[in-house]
Order: C-alpha cells, then sequence, then structure tokens
C-alpha cells in the first residue's frame, strides 16, 4: 500500500515536469525571439532583429535579415521623430561613415506600424508599416520657379541626408524640393514666408568677398561691407531719418552710386548667388534635404522602429526608441 501510494506520488512529479517543459519550449518566448507580449521597438541587438525577422518570414510574416552590405557603413538617426507631429517638420538622418560615396535613392524606410495593435472598438485590428521611397533630388533650387534637374542622392563620405516626412507648403517665389544645401541655400532660408527644420544653414560668400567688388570704387566696397551674408537687401525704402522716398535705397541708406545700387541688385539675393557661384569648387555642403511628401506624421511618439532598407530590399540600419 505505501509503495502504491510512493509511485502515484512520483507519477505527479514526472507529469509537472514534463508540463513545465513544454511551457518552457513552446510558450514561454525563447532567447532572441519575440514573445506575444514582447515589444519589437525594444529590440536593440542586431542578432536580435534577425532573430526577430527570421521567425516571423518561417511563420508566414514579413521578415527582413540584417544583412545589407552597407550595415556598417549607414548611420540611421531619429532627429526629432519622438516629438514632432507635423509632417513639414518631423525628420529623421542618414548618414554616410564610409570613404565611399552611397547612392541612397530607391532605398526604403519603414514604420513599425504593422508589428502594433490597435483597437476599433472593441474590435483589435492591424495595418500594414508605412513604406517610404527616398525619391532623386535636384542638385539647387530653380531659381527661375522652373524645372528642377532631378538626380539620384548620392551620399559622399560625410554626407548627411535629412529626411522630412511631410513637404515645404510654400512654393513662391521657389518651388522647394528634394535638394542639397549650397552656398545660396541661405538667401531662401532668410525669406520670411519659408521654415525649415532644421534650418538651412547660412554659408553664403560674404558680401565683402563677392566677385567683381574689386572692380568698383572704395565708397561702393566699404557700403557693400555693411550688408548681411545671405540676406536680400529691400530697395526703395523711405531713406532713414528723412520723409523722403529714396528711390536708389539699400535697407534705407542711398547707395553711393547707380553702379554700386546696380551691382547690389544683382548678386545679392537668390538668383544672383546661383549665377554667380554655382560652378565654386565648394558650392554644395555636405547636407541633402529630402522630403517624402507624406500628409501624416509617421514616426510614433515611442515603441517605434524605424528601418531602411537598400537597394536589393536589406536591412541596411535601423533605430529604436
Amino acid at each position: 500500500m505505501i509503495k502504491r501510494e510512493r509511485g502515484s506520488a512520483m507519477e505527479g512529479v514526472l507529469i509537472l515536469g514534463a508540463l513545465a517543459a513544454i511551457l518552457v519550449f513552446f510558450i514561454l518566448p525563447r532567447r532572441g525571439v519575440l514573445g506575444p507580449s514582447q515589444n519589437f521597438a525594444h529590440i536593440t541587438d542586431p542578432n536580435t532583429y534577425n532573430t526577430y525577422a527570421a521567425d516571423r518570414a518561417a511563420q508566414g510574416g514579413t521578415g527582413t535579415i540584417a544583412n545589407s552590405s552597407y550595415s556598417s557603413l549607414i548611420s540611421l538617426g531619429q532627429g526629432n521623430a519622438a516629438y514632432s507631429i507635423e509632417p513639414a517638420e518631423e525628420y529623421i538622418t542618414i548618414q554616410n561613415q564610409s570613404e565611399s560615396p552611397i547612392n541612397i535613392t530607391g532605398w526604403k524606410l519603414t514604420n513599425n506600424k504593422g508589428n502594433r495593435t490597435y483597437y476599433s472598438g472593441n474590435q483589435a485590428v492591424h495595418y500594414a508599416s508605412d513604406e517610404m521611397i527616398i525619391p532623386q533630388a535636384t542638385g539647387y533650387i530653380s531659381p527661375t520657379g522652373g524645372f528642377n534637374l532631378a538626380q539620384n542622392v548620392v551620399l559622399a563620405p560625410n554626407d548627411m541626408a535629412i529626411i522630412t516626412t511631410g513637404s515645404v507648403g510654400v512654393q513662391s517665389p521657389y518651388k522647394i524640393t528634394s535638394f542639397k544645401e549650397n552656398e545660396c541655400s541661405g538667401y531662401i532660408e532668410a525669406l520670411p514666408q519659408y521654415d525649415f527644420t532644421p534650418t538651412l544653414n547660412y554659408a553664403c560668400v560674404s558680401p565683402s568677398l563677392e566677385p567683381g567688388l574689386s572692380n568698383l570704387d572704395t565708397a561702393c566696397k566699404n557700403f557693400v561691407s555693411g550688408i548681411s551674408g545671405c540676406q536680400t537687401p529691400v530697395f526703395g525704402q523711405i531713406n532713414r531719418g528723412s520723409t523722403d522716398n529714396c528711390d536708389n535705397c539699400v535697407n534705407g541708406r542711398p547707395a553711393p552710386s547707380t553702379a554700386c545700387l546696380n551691382f547690389i541688385k544683382d548678386h545679392f539675393n537668390y538668383p544672383g548667388c546661383i549665377n554667380y557661384h554655382k560652378d565654386d569648387p565648394k558650392f554644395y555642403s555636405n547636407t541633402w534635404r529630402i522630403f517624402l511628401a507624406k500628409q501624416w506624421e509617421v514616426w510614433d511618439k515611442q515603441d517605434e522602429v524605424i528601418s531602411l532598407f537598400d537597394q536589393f530590399g536589406k536591412l541596411a540600419a535601423y533605430k529604436s526608441y
């Protein structure tokens, strides 16, 4: 009788042990693989990302292995994605950390929407992740408001692309499309109707160093030295300290000569800057401004994964927060 009781107890222990093994192997999440309660956004280890992606693919889901040849050459930054809600202001960054140029036109960005559960009333719903293709860009914005010649976005070593979710709403006097910052971009930034996030660099050539100024008289040189860089002067204002109209005034001061006035009108504005500087050896900066033209915010404030896929669809970089 005692032996039978001990045997029953032993059988109970064995059954409990078997159930525990089943629980560990089949139900609890394995190391490196997301379980039902784990959030993809908190993955920080590339090996974990690979395991998760492979596991999703094996189950019929979407999964991409992080094996792009660019994965150690590209840096992905979250910019202001965690707190901006306006598409025209929301941006992330991509930087080339290699010693060779990298063409990122045609590469794809995705968010983490497809890995979240949303609720409509009491019903759980799922949506596909947003996908954004990096477009071509122009070297510089056309100064005439006309055609902007598109080209691939090739990041030179240390070049960075600021990827804005939306677009610039103001399209006059210059039609803003994706472009590379340059010596003349500051003239656009200084115009009150434009508002870029982050601001464009003020890298205009100093007015006192403007080509052709050395051919003018000393009075004109001194006058021009008082003009701020990247500033489009205001012409024809009332003369400072007077009620008289001043047809030859520049920022409220009379120009010393007609030749000087014409020089200022010709050089110190965006079209003039492009005309005289577009062929400068150091005309372009190392920053591209890319606009995805989306009408809604694509990067969430938390539990987000920004993924960048190369032209072959392989994961090149990702950022989670």
